[in-house]
């Protein structure tokens, strides 16, 4: 099986050569599609080794903390809850926060959360297994929450991050439940906005226009930058997860796909379900939270190889692609 350090040669080596040869050469096409299989391989490989590793990672877990296995939710992990309880009332949030060696950034995520100017809300954060300094840093945080109702779960194992955050729904009582990823941050009125576009339209999804920043750089760009449209979602994903859901809808709908096919596109294909499902979605044209640009995101599997994933849409959501006919592969296939 390929590594990645042959992968990245063969990478490098194409982009010579591709430098020195004039297409359409039969030698240029031939290295073209030699390349696409050497990605299809190595993306396959990451798949596999990862399924393979998380099942161990579960069986060590269970071996070495059987007390905090959760039947109901099928993990281990340590589950402490401070604060006053919400219990769903009417503009109630749930913030599930998955977190992943993201400790340098969890200050950041929390606290924009603890300063909404929209108080009826909780805050769920869902480390899955990190082997930085995140479960120490979490504790410190949560005894910041004052009053607000608080959810800390340590997980013995990683799940990956479609599971993380539907553990984080799972045990969400607000009647909204908002995504954020520990590196990113929400602005002051945030949920506020959220919220009142939500209720005033009776929308099952609601996201705003998202400011991409870089501490080291100016970055002007944005995400989720347009009204929900069939056609472009058909497209590609324009849409990320930072995003408040009704979580009866949510949890209908089924949550995010586990499926080892899916993997890195889960926001896309919740988006996809929602559209075939007929749910309303709702845009605001502003900027409510922010978006960290940076370094040290993981190998993203759907940049190796978008073939398989591609076919695997078309088939679940046909209906969707169709109504769409001609449209192609776009910028932004999913992130996480």
């Amino acid at each position: 099986m390929l590594g990645e350090k042959a992968y990245f040669r063969f990478r490098k080596r194409l982009w010579h050569l591709t430098k020195q040869l004039t297409p359409p050469s039969i030698r240029l096409r031939r290295l073209r599609s030699e390349f696409r299989d050497v990605r299809a391989r190595f993306k396959n490989h990451i798949v596999r080794t990862l399924i393979r590793h998380r099942a161990l990672e579960r069986e060590l877990a269970l071996l070495k903390y059987p007390s905090l296995y959760r039947e109901g939710l099928d993990v281990v992990a340590e589950i402490e809850q401070a604060g006053e309880t919400v219990d769903g009332s009417p503009g109630s949030v749930s913030v599930v926060i998955t977190n992943y060696n993201y400790s340098r950034y969890l200050l950041e995520a929390v606290e924009s959360v603890l300063s909404q100017t929209h108080r009826d809300v909780e805050v769920i954060v869902v480390d899955d297994a990190s082997t930085d300094e995140s479960a120490g840093v979490l504790e410190t945080l949560m005894s910041r929450a004052g009053g607000i109702s608080s959810t800390q779960v340590l997980l013995k194992h990683n799940v990956g991050l479609p599971a993380a955050r539907n553990l984080g729904v799972s045990l969400a009582r607000g009647e909204f439940v908002f995504i954020l990823d520990a590196d990113n941050r929400l602005l002051p009125d945030c949920l506020e906005q959220h919220v009142r576009t939500a209720r005033s339209t009776d929308a099952d999804a609601v996201y705003a226009r998202i400011r991409m920043f870089s501490p080291e750089s100016h970055v002007d760009k944005f995400l989720s930058d347009a009204p929900f449209d069939l056609r472009r979602l058909s497209g590609g994903n324009y849409i990320d997860a930072m995003a408040l859901f009704r979580q009866s809808a949510l949890r209908e709908a089924g949550l995010y796909s586990t499926e080892p096919a899916l993997m890195g596109v889960e926001d896309w294909e919740l988006w996809l379900r929602f559209a075939t499902q007929g749910r309303k979605v709702e845009f605001i044209p502003r900027v409510l939270s922010e978006y960290r640009v940076h370094s040290e995101n993981m190998l993203r599997t759907t940049a190796l190889d978008f073939r398989d994933v591609w076919a695997h849409l078309h088939a679940k959501y046909p209906a969707i692609f169709l109504a769409a006919s001609g449209s192609r592969p776009g910028k932004g296939w999913g992130r996480d």
